[in-house]
């Protein structure tokens, strides 16, 4: 049985927008190969710069459809993660689920490796 999309229509929109940002952080590749990478494993590197390349295409597919959609207006895709507050510090403060500070944007940028390493 399919849902009726005329009265099904908010659970459907809001379903393929979660679907849409759950595939959008799974092939996420941040930016890259490193130097190191590079000069250790050519074949690993040249697989990132795949994953990265579909990433960027994937991103720039719906910016490209959004921006058709909405002509005129500024199109933006953040990764954005939810954090869950920890349970005793909810405890001791209980905050709405929805505060801001359980929102954290996720960078676009190479991955750092530590000076130790």
């Amino acid at each position: 049985m399919y849902p009726d999309r005329n009265q099904q229509w908010p659970r459907l929109l809001y379903h393929r927008h979660f679907m849409l940002s759950e595939f959008m952080h799974e092939i996420y590749q941040p930016p890259g190969p490193s130097a190191e990478l590079l000069k250790a494993n050519r074949q690993e590197a040249r697989y990132w710069s795949l994953l990265r390349a579909r990433y960027k295409h994937v991103h720039q597919s719906i910016v490209d459809h959004l921006k058709h959609e909405y002509p005129g207006d500024e199109v933006a895709i953040r990764r954005i993660e939810h954090l869950v507050p920890d349970l005793i510090d909810y405890q001791q403060e209980p905050i709405e689920l929805t505060d801001k500070r359980l929102y954290r944007v996720l960078l676009d940028k190479p991955i750092e490796q530590d000076a130790n390493e």
